[in-house]
């Protein structure tokens, strides 16, 4: 008859949990997105991505499916990709709205309550990556219902490490003091 003898490590157990809780934990990655709620004094913002992105850089890198980072002023809003849309609700008032690909892309909208405002990306070749294009929509644009429908609405996922954070609050920080362009939204350019 074959015995086996259970062998014990002490804290093997432990570390295991430990280990597998820093996975768990590093895998959620730092600062998760930024979820909005829709309120009575809050405006509707729509960043949409409505063309596939593809795209070659200065080294001749292609690049297919590149997704975005997303931010209000230095708040995390997540990650946008082809033909994806974010809509997220912000509260009156100055806002810095950013994607990051190769670059910072940046929009300043004096948002007020009970308005929606639309923003498209869009993607250009980059020197070692590709380069983002943020820019406001009219919406009397012919082409807005066209986007949307092509697009789907996404709840963004995955977090912002420390790092993201600081760099966008520097680019703000860049915007707010002219080192850096912030593109205004247009006066009217809302429903």
């Amino acid at each position: 008859m074959n015995k086996r003898k259970q062998v014990s490590i002490p804290g093997f157990k432990a570390g295991l949990l430990v280990l597998l809780a820093v996975l768990v934990l590093g895998c959620a990655g730092g600062i998760p997105p930024l979820v909005s709620e829709k309120t009575g004094n809050s405006a509707a913002i729509y960043i949409m991505q409505p063309t596939s992105t593809a795209s070659i850089s200065g080294f001749g890198t292609f690049t297919v499916g590149t997704k975005f980072q997303v931010w209000d002023n230095d708040n995390w809003l997540g990650y946008i990709g082809s033909k994806d849309y974010i809509v997220y609700y912000a509260e009156p008032g100055t806002h810095y709205f950013m994607v990051r690909g190769e670059n910072w892309d940046i929009v300043k909208i004096d948002v007020r309550a009970g308005r929606t405002y639309y923003l498209k990306t869009s993607d250009t070749p980059g020197f070692t990556a590709v380069r983002v294009i943020l820019e406001p929509v009219n919406p009397g644009a012919s082409d807005l219902d066209k986007w949307l429908d092509v697009c789907r609405q996404i709840i963004p996922k995955g977090g912002a490490s420390e790092k993201m954070v600081a760099d966008a609050r520097a680019a703000v920080e860049n915007a707010k003091s002219g080192k850096a362009e912030a593109k205004p939204m247009p006066v009217g350019w809302y429903r």
